[in-house]
């Protein structure tokens, strides 16, 4: 039986290793015809930048994955998720 890759699902943070992954994602989707699902999860509890941020809520992680996106360069559509959760450890 043929196995094939119909979707990409790859955790986005902003680090450079998730760009990495990210590109990779969209190149193996382009290549194989795959939707491309980025994903952040975010938190209260888990903010970067050193300071707290009462005010920073899923618009704000919204921005920062598509941001990520767009520094992954061209590939293929990639769809945006946004997760009010903790990422996994």
């Amino acid at each position: 039986e043929e196995v094939t890759m119909d979707r990409i699902v790859v955790g986005v943070d902003g680090s450079s290793t998730a760009r990495s992954a990210l590109r990779w994602a969209a190149a193996e989707g382009a290549l194989h015809g795959a939707s491309v699902t980025a994903v952040m999860a975010w938190s209260y509890l888990d903010q970067t930048g050193g300071q707290f941020d009462p005010g920073y809520g899923e618009v704000d992680a919204r921005r920062a994955l598509e941001a990520a996106v767009a520094s992954a360069g061209p590939g293929v559509e990639v769809l945006l998720e946004v997760v009010n959760d903790l990422p996994a450890p």
